[in-house]
């Protein structure tokens, strides 16, 4: 069972049976306890040195999560201190309290890990309470097309067999399958856990239907024909008829050609907005005072590339727009936490830090910025409208850092970025672990300064 001692306070070393002696605690629960916050100190701050990707956080564990402290060290990927319930208890404080916490998952996922340890976990209030900082991240970015997932039905579908090819059954290979291509495989490469029993709704935000969806936006006075939400291209045998949930009427609305930006901006909408508001709580998370994010870029061949796209919302990837947005609700978290009296015990967030990365190595062989001048000039918008040379540059440097601005002024902030934020930074070069990333990065910090805000 788990310790009733609440998180923050001394625990008591007696044995759970009195008739034990003290030679029977295991040897680190003979220690006293400033020397096994010690230790626990110094195992979180060993290097990580496995793959991002074995750090993860899945739809498909939250499922299952029952919140103890051994529970929650398992999911975070600590599995070393779970050795029993006192050390995972005492470990867990230490994490919360003094080291940053890595979380790769969705956004969904992480609030629904967070809230869940918030109800169902013994004293789980006290121990957010606890949580310091943090790191975000999600290495198993979804496919977009496929959201959200198709409930009807749970259908398990593969577009093989829907691809119009005959298979000779004389070269099925028999025996044992790999298992690649299979829902439970859980760890292999053909494996989509956003896609996870899509029929569960307890793993999925409630999504709008489809009718609002598609016609939410939709004035009748100005688009008295409904040409807004006709689709030209879909097949004669699609009935578009805006009344009803079909498969038929699914795969016409969706297929438009603004479909990935639409669906970015309902996993925003109904995911990433969600999130931020959650962790804005100052009686939930009263000392959460740093917020970690990537931010990555992609080479300048590709950049330019894309900037002659149809679609001006298409110059940069859906994957890098996501991350896009998720910087700017943080800091647009940091701008608007409120500012507490001294008589508080809670702490408004400080800081949130952007490692701004290459998205693979071909980003870190052309980089579209100057990283050092980067570290120089900063990352405000004049910095990169100085440096731009329309005879020599096709492409303004900066894109990623000019969108971030540009979502911060649409969600209301005023005044110069550079007058409301303090912005540090620093070059971080590659150590060569493919494990990790691919190149130099610039970390920047941002923290709130002097007056302005938001409405």
């Amino acid at each position: 069972m788990e310790s009733s001692n609440s998180p923050g306070t001394k625990q008591q070393d007696v044995p759970a049976n009195q008739n034990e002696t003290t030679d029977e605690l295991p040897p680190l629960l003979r220690l006293p306890r400033e020397l096994r916050d010690q230790i626990y100190d110094y195992i979180f701050s060993l290097p990580e040195t496995r793959d991002s990707s074995a750090l993860r956080i899945e739809r498909r564990h939250i499922r299952h999560f029952r919140p103890t402290p051994a529970t929650i060290l398992l999911l975070l990927h600590h599995s070393s201190l779970l050795l029993n319930q006192q050390i995972a208890t005492e470990a867990l404080e230490t994490l919360l309290k003094r080291h940053t916490v890595y979380l790769s998952c969705g956004p969904f996922v992480l609030k629904t890990f967070l809230s869940r340890i918030e109800t169902d976990c013994v004293h789980g209030k006290q121990r957010l309470r606890l949580l310091s900082r943090i790191s975000l991240d999600w290495t198993t970015f979804p496919n977009l097309r496929n959201y959200p997932p198709n409930r009807e039905n749970a259908k398990d579908e593969w577009w093989w067999e829907d691809d119009g090819m005959d298979v000779d059954l004389d070269y099925v290979v028999g025996g044992l399958d790999p298992g690649h291509d299979d829902e439970y495989d859980y760890e292999g490469d053909g494996y989509d856990d956003n896609m996870y029993l899509p029929d569960d709704p307890a793993l999925y935000p409630t999504f709008p239907t489809l009718e609002s969806r598609a016609f939410a936006a939709a004035d009748p006075a100005s688009d008295p024909f409904g040409f807004g939400s006709h689709y030209p291209f879909a097949h004669p045998s699609a009935t578009d008829t805006g009344t009803s949930d079909s498969s038929d009427e699914y795969v016409t609305l969706e297929s438009t050609a603004d479909d990935a930006t639409l669906k970015l901006g309902m996993l925003v909408d109904m995911e990433v907005k969600p999130l931020f508001t959650y962790l804005s709580s100052p009686s939930r998370f009263p000392n959460l005072t740093s917020i970690e994010l990537p931010l990555y870029f992609i080479s300048k061949h590709t950049l330019q590339a894309r900037s002659h796209s149809i679609n001006p919302d298409a110059k940069l990837p859906l994957f890098l727009r996501y991350w896009i947005a998720v910087v700017a609700e943080a800091l647009y978290l940091l701008l608007s936490s409120p500012s507490l009296s001294r008589t508080s015990t809670a702490k408004p967030l400080k800081e949130v830090r952007v490692c701004y990365r290459p998205v693979n190595i071909w980003a870190s062989l052309d980089p579209p910025e100057d990283l050092p001048r980067i570290v120089e000039k900063g990352v405000w918008l004049n910095s990169f409208v100085d440096e731009w040379d329309e005879e020599t540059m096709e492409v303004q440097p900066g894109q990623v850092w000019i969108a971030v601005w540009g979502a911060l002024r649409q969600m209301g902030v005023k005044g110069a970025m550079r007058e409301i934020l303090e912005c540090r930074r620093r070059l971080v070069k590659w150590d060569c672990d493919l494990d990790k990333r691919v190149g130099d990065e610039v970390e920047v910090v941002f923290r709130r300064m002097g007056e302005g805000g938001v409405d």
